[in-house]
């Protein structure tokens, strides 16, 4: 998913509930419900983490990605502010 550096704060918005729901069915999918048989549930539960490595590791890039979006949109937004205070 490619996201501009300029966006629109309720473009990022959206991107981070994609993602938020994304990162929510992943952790289901490790989740561990079943009482009866647990021990089994979980090693079955740290084999299929191993296998999603990538995919979490895919996750933390983007999230990375859209903290460096927000902070460069405050950064220019707090310059902005000060520029046009400093010439009023």
């Amino acid at each position: 998913m490619q996201i501009k550096l300029k966006g629109d704060l309720r473009d990022i918005t959206r991107h981070c509930e994609l993602l938020a729901i994304e990162l929510l069915t992943l952790l289901e999918e490790l989740k561990v419900n079943d009482t009866e048989h647990r021990r089994w549930k979980s090693f079955k539960v740290a084999i299929s983490s191993i296998a999603k490595q990538k995919q979490v590791a895919e996750l933390e890039k983007r999230l990375n990605r859209l903290r460096a979006i927000i902070s460069q949109n405050i950064l220019h937004d707090i310059r902005f502010v000060s520029a046009t205070a400093t010439i009023k």
